[in-house]
């Protein structure tokens, strides 16, 4: 029996207020030690922690004391292998609590402890306290122990379950730190490092899930198939790891989850899955989407091609149209002068009027459709209009005279001169608007082409 007074050099006089503060000084000052690298820190803070179950009321501390102060039996045993059987027991229950409560170091300093009372004949305590072992070293980081102790464990007990997900789990580990390691020291990590780890990790993890299975140990079943789920999803892009599979990593993980999935990485594994296949469904969508867009847009470019073609051919056929008209109309007006200078000379009776109005009218509008910023009135074509204009009012007032219709010169300015203008000009401004509206008009339709 354990005398924490002289192990930790308390007054057993203290009263058991007095008790519990000297138990948190002494328990203060060792985690400093700890973490200065003192060796003998974890025992003693493994000591002052059981202490302090011991000394926790007056009650419990009563009958240590008296257990304490206790005669030995005169029928005690002094069997060596039971004084050794009890030890090893009580080490590896204090080790097993202080793991349940996640106190590591603890755990492992009392395993430090067990591991001199080990029965080395008796191998069914023996392979649950080395998968305990495999598990306690796993917990505070150091995967090659746990996996040598799951391996003991599995060499005493090949069937055993316990030691088996101990070992996918140790291996796993291993794996992971080796390929992390192998990253930082290679821009690409070498497949010749990591390759076997990944495969001992894998297969481990596949026995563990059969000794499950075997064994119908659904809450190992759960952890050693989200396990195995997680190893093929998290590697499934190395070149040396299995062919992946999508379908049958999702029913792994699915079977952890019907199995309790403790380590929660089956989760894990559907949530990842179901996150990829939204964005695959995302991406897809948005391509598709694209895809129409672009159908689309070819479709609207085929189609504005089509009309600018269309009034392409529609323009061609209307200049041509205005080509004409202003050849034509320039024919007929150069042709109605000439008639006029011939009646000077000759007596006839017809009188081209109607026709040099549409000549002239043909002639500017098919002008300034062609050339809507150039003025009509330049000065080739105020010279061809002064000639006609000459030539037709001598004209005019030849045959007003003859007539008897005119008196005087005013009259004849007047009759004449003056209105004869103004009905020329209104002309020609009507022409322009005509040749105008025309090339608006081409121009609208061309742009509502273009859209």
């Amino acid at each position: 029996m354990t005398n924490y007074y002289e192990e930790l050099g308390i007054d057993r006089g203290l009263s058991i207020e007095e008790l519990g503060r000297e138990l948190s000084h002494q328990q203060s000052t060792w985690i400093r030690r700890k973490n200065s690298g003192v060796a003998e820190a974890q025992g003693k803070l493994l000591l002052i922690e059981e202490a302090q179950g011991v000394f926790k009321d007056k009650k419990s501390r009563a009958a240590y004391d008296k257990a304490l102060d206790a005669p030995a039996s005169a029928d005690a045993s002094t069997n060596p292998s039971d004084d050794r059987k009890a030890s090893f027991e009580k080490w590896r229950e204090r080790a097993r609590s202080f793991l349940a409560d996640d106190k590591f170091d603890l755990a492992r300093t009392s395993l430090e402890k067990a591991l001199a009372y080990v029965d080395p004949d008796d191998d069914e305590g023996n392979t649950s306290f080395y998968a305990l072992a495999s598990n306690v070293y796993a917990n505070v980081g150091d995967y090659r122990q746990s996996l040598d102790y799951a391996n003991k464990a599995i060499v005493l007990s090949p069937e055993d379950p316990d030691a088996r997900h101990q070992k996918a789990v140790a291996s796993y580990f291993l794996f992971q730190k080796g390929y992390e390691d192998n990253r930082k020291e290679y821009t690409r990590p070498d497949p010749a490092k990591c390759q076997k780890a990944y495969e001992t990790a894998e297969s481990s993890a596949l026995d563990a899930l059969s000794s499950a299975r075997a064994a119908q140990r659904t809450d190992l079943q759960g952890r050693d198939a989200g396990l195995l789920a997680w190893i093929w999803y998290s590697f499934r892009s190395l070149s040396y790891a299995r062919a992946y599979d999508e379908k049958e990593t999702l029913a792994m993980a699915s079977e952890a989850m019907r199995n309790g999935d403790a380590s929660g990485l089956g989760k894990d594994v559907i949530d990842a899955i179901n996150k990829e296949r939204a964005a695959r469904r995302e991406q897809e969508e948005s391509a598709r989407r694209a895809e129409e867009e672009r159908k689309k847009r070819e479709e609207e470019a085929r189609d504005r091609k089509q009309r600018m073609d269309a009034a392409e051919a529609r323009s061609k056929t209307w200049r041509n149209c205005a080509r004409l008209a202003k050849g034509l109309g320039a024919a007929v007006f150069y042709f109605s002068i000439f008639i006029l200078i011939i009646r000077i000379f000759i007596n006839m009776s017809w009188y081209p009027g109607v026709l040099i109005d549409i000549g002239i009218v043909a002639w500017i509008a098919g002008e300034t459709y062609l050339r809507p910023g150039v003025s009509t009135f330049n000065l080739s074509s105020i010279t061809v209009y002064t000639i006609y204009y000459i030539i037709n009012f001598i004209y005019i007032s030849y045959v007003y005279i003859d007539c008897g219709l005119i008196d005087s010169v005013e009259s004849l300015i007047y009759n004449v001169g003056i209105r004869y203008v103004i009905f020329f000009v209104i002309l020609v401004v009507i022409s322009r608007l005509i040749g105008k509206l025309l090339a608006k008009l081409d121009d609208s339709k061309n742009k509502e082409a273009a859209r």
